[in-house]
């Protein structure tokens, strides 16, 4: 289960996909970089772990009125409210995509800025 909703109210800003496929979701990186040194070594940099890193893909058979939604916030919204089993968020779908045949699938690129609560 995944939730959209407008930051602002907006009657037509909220969606909730019940029967979807999260992929990425659960996937977490470090900001590290490694650089090989003269000597044959190497100089790791870590920078820690941020929720903002995290991008989450979803697909949702489709469906026109909840279609309609998450297009309108796509095209309308800088930032929005992302729910999951795993914490609130605000982000933004960066992408939305029709794909298939038989079911026609939709397909959401979500970039995450912030994690709001555990």
């Amino acid at each position: 289960m995944i939730a959209f909703t407008s930051i602002e109210y907006d009657e037509n800003g909220s969606v909730f996909l019940y029967d979807c496929e999260l992929e990425e979701v659960r996937n977490t990186t470090r900001r590290v970089s490694r650089t090989k040194t003269l000597d044959g070594g190497c100089v790791i940099v870590d920078g820690g772990y941020s929720d903002s890193d995290r991008t989450f893909k979803v697909f949702h058979r489709y469906d026109e009125q909840k279609y309609a939604v998450l297009e309108h916030l796509h095209k309308e919204y800088t930032l929005i409210y992302i729910t999951t089993r795993e914490g609130y968020f605000t982000g933004v779908i960066s992408a939305v995509t029709l794909s298939g045949d038989n079911p026609l699938l939709v397909k959401l690129t979500v970039l995450i800025k912030d994690k709001l609560s555990a």
